[in-house]
């Protein structure tokens, strides 16, 4: 579950055996999601046969376990989702769908539910209290439930935290087991359940659900092949970073420029960069795009001056900040017998000292807004290669993709989300012309 390590010591409670109509490949996807969706929806939410269960985030990884668990069940399922995933959703148990973009799912609905899923949080857990039955309940899996607010609804609430279980595992195993695999539809537990079509590759690993990570848990996500042809995608998992996250992360591992970005839920960007002509350019693609960005250049997220000044700027224009995206970094390649002094603490200073400092500066405003934090790391921070000379490098990006896991744990309490992304050789202009 989450590990590069090729043999692990784990507790024998934690583990069952393989479903045998499921490949290893297969089988890896399944327990987080999968016991995440089903302890949010029975050991927490206490969902029974014949209630109604409003799932927000139904087309993710765990939204798409729970709505096939719930509907397994015998519950009505509802759940929200964009609109081109409402016959995804229609084909593996959901009664209805509302598309979050068209309608607010509190003056869509006629009728109240028993159980709430929240896998979005932020202003969406607060209108999911009216929705709610009176002594309904409500479970969060991205950030804690206010009791007082709850208790005034005359409902409850509870924020989850996955507990690996061999039982729940077992259970799930069991449900696998029933289907007979197809090459094409990916069928999972019956012929409702099934492995989302169109959302890999040919020659890709296909999994159950679309991979998709889980709010809140702060992995790590890589694209690479490995032994076994496996190709982890990166998802963007917030909405607001959807359209314009690739403008900004396709940066060259060996020279790229600093940049930070931190951005509103309604897309406008704040970024700031040490070239002056480079920034505007990219502040002029994306307005050109139909997008909003203003920038701040020259800025060095180095200089304690310039990183206050930055998150000023993008309150000041916005009067928020909903995501902080921190692909800033300069990096410096030698081999050890080679590398300097200089070049080693510079190298720390501009890949992981900027992205501590900038957090911590827009730290409190997170707090406010439930925000997202987004992390470039890199492959290289995960493995090494013989053709590259990156002690320093991998050694930054393996303590900003550590630094990644504590924020996360320490954000959880706060409802702020940390991921990172960790990208290999990207081909870009700037590489083709250096």
């Amino acid at each position: 579950m989450g590990a590069y390590a090729e043999y692990l010591a784990v507790k024998l409670a934690t583990i069952v055996k393989k479903p045998s109509n499921l490949s290893f490949e297969e089988a890896a996807s399944v327990p987080v999601a999968s016991q995440t969706a089903w302890q949010g929806l029975f050991t927490h939410g206490r969902l029974e046969k014949g209630q109604t269960i409003l799932i927000h985030g139904g087309a993710g990884a765990v939204g798409g376990y729970a709505v096939q668990f719930a509907s397994d069940a015998g519950a009505t399922v509802i759940a929200t989702a964009s609109g081109d995933d409402a016959a995804y959703l229609n084909s593996i148990g959901a009664s209805r769908v509302i598309d979050y973009r068209e309608a607010q799912f509190e003056k869509a609905l006629q009728e109240k539910v028993d159980v709430v899923f929240d896998l979005i949080g932020g202003d969406t857990q607060e209108r999911s209290f009216l929705v709610l039955k009176e002594g309904g309940h409500l479970v969060s899996a991205t950030q804690p439930v206010s009791a007082e607010v709850a208790a005034s609804h005359h409902v409850s609430g509870e924020m989850m935290r996955l507990a690996p279980s061999g039982d729940v595992l077992g259970r799930i195993a069991r449900l696998l087991k029933r289907v007979r695999f197809d090459q094409t539809s990916r069928p999972c537990m019956h012929s409702r359940m099934r492995h989302r079509p169109g959302k890999t590759s040919p020659g890709t690993c296909h999994g159950f659900m679309e991979r998709r990570p889980a709010a809140g848990i702060g992995q790590t996500h890589v694209t690479r092949q490995d032994r076994a042809s496996c190709r982890l995608d990166i998802y963007r998992s917030h909405a607001a970073l959807r359209k314009s996250l690739h403008h900004h992360w396709h940066r060259r591992e060996h020279r790229p420029r600093s940049r930070a970005d931190i951005r509103s839920r309604r897309r406008p960007s704040r970024r700031c960069d040490l070239t002056v002509d480079a920034a505007q350019a990219t502040v002029d693609m994306v307005r050109a795009a139909g997008g909003t960005m203003v920038s701040l250049h020259p800025c060095h997220l180095t200089k304690p001056a310039d990183r206050q000044p930055l998150v000023d700027f993008a309150l000041d224009t916005f009067g928020r900040i909903d995501v902080l995206f921190n692909n800033a970094a300069m990096a410096y390649f030698n081999w050890i017998e080679d590398i300097t002094d200089e070049e080693w603490d510079r190298d720390r200073r501009e890949e992981v000292d900027l992205v501590f400092y900038l957090t911590r500066a827009a730290w409190p405003h997170l707090k406010t807004s439930h925000g997202v934090i987004v992390n470039t790391g890199s492959l290289n921070g995960l493995l090494s290669f013989k053709t590259l000379p990156s002690l320093a490098h991998t050694t930054a990006k393996a303590g900003v993709i550590a630094m990644t896991r504590q924020l996360a744990m320490e954000g959880r309490e706060h409802g702020i989300r940390v991921n990172s992304i960790s990208p290999g050789l990207i081909e870009t202009n700037r590489r083709e012309s250096s």
